[in-house]
Order: structure tokens, then sequence, then C-alpha cells
């Protein structure tokens, strides 16, 4: 699903699209340096992809 950042921050309970925007950018930066957390999307990736 592809949504922009005001119809993703609309879609939690009418949040700005800056908390969203904010959230993206806090994920991505873990996600770079956390490796168990990469892993773990990984996983779930691989879980939804293949359900």
């Amino acid at each position: 699903m592809n949504m922009s950042y005001p119809g993703i921050g609309k879609y939690f309970s009418g949040r700005d699209h800056t908390t969203a925007l904010h959230a993206y950018e806090k994920v991505n930066k873990e996600l770079k340096e956390n490796e168990r957390l990469r892993e773990e999307v990984e996983f779930l990736r691989e879980k939804l992809y293949l359900a």
C-alpha cells in the first residue's frame, strides 16, 4: 500500500503528517544501526509475503 505522509497521519487517529514522517525517519535510522531489528523486520516481511 502506498500512502502519502498526510494519508498515513490521518489513518492513525488523525495525526499530523509530521508525526508519520518522524516515525519513518526514526525507524529508518534504527534499522541502519540495529542488526537485530533488521533481522526481525526481514522475518516479518517474509511471513507477510508468504501468507
